[in-house]
């Protein structure tokens, strides 16, 4: 027998065209499991990993599965009904087994059956995952110990205006007439054979 139990959804009202079935505390016996199964794994690490090294930080366990296979023949379309608001308003749930009870679960996938020879009995696999709830607290960040982690200290409001650059002066016209004249010389000595200034 599995039983899955949630706690009211304060936000969904049926003014607001929202689902009634889990406007308050809810409860769901699944009598018919033909099959329940339960998957744990843990990601491993593909990359190689040195023999001195903590063989934990290469591998993390990943979220408790669960899956039964039921087969509903009482008021089948209300269990219907009812495992798709669970699944759509991504409610937590409790499930209770006959191996335990298991918290902080989210159903994750209705898949249903059908023959000519099942009629209106319900017959489907129900998935589930659990999920790992944290909590996050704001803390004041400590005083840095190193003097380049301080921050910059205020240098106060700085001007904002266009400061002015000097013009450069105009080159004196000896001073390039007499570069010319230099460079004059140079091109002509090395066209009369190499001769040095």
């Amino acid at each position: 027998m599995i039983t899955i139990t949630w706690e009211a959804i304060d936000t969904i009202t049926a003014e607001e065209g929202g689902d009634t079935l889990l406007a308050k505390e809810g409860q769901l016996t699944l009598n018919g499991a033909e099959q329940e199964r339960y998957t744990r794994t843990a990601e491993i690490t593909s990359h190689p990993v040195e023999r001195s090294s903590d063989i934990t930080d290469h591998a993390r366990p990943t979220s408790l599965g669960m899956t039964f296979d039921i087969r509903v023949a009482t008021d089948p379309e209300d269990v219907r009904l009812t495992l798709d608001s669970l699944i759509e308003s991504s409610q937590v749930v409790k499930i209770n087994t006959d191996i335990g009870t298991y918290g902080n679960m989210l159903l994750s996938s209705l898949t249903e059956s059908r023959t000519h020879r099942t009629g209106d009995i319900f017959l489907g696999t129900l998935e589930a995952s659990q999920i790992r709830r944290v909590d996050t607290q704001e803390i004041e960040a400590p005083a840095p110990l190193v003097e380049r982690a301080r921050p910059a200290t205020n240098q106060g409001s700085q001007s904002t205006q266009d400061t002015e650059v000097p013009e450069r002066p105009e080159p004196d016209a000896s001073n390039r007439s007499t570069a010319l004249g230099l460079l004059d010389l140079a091109t002509n000595a090395t066209r009369a054979g190499g001769a040095q200034i």
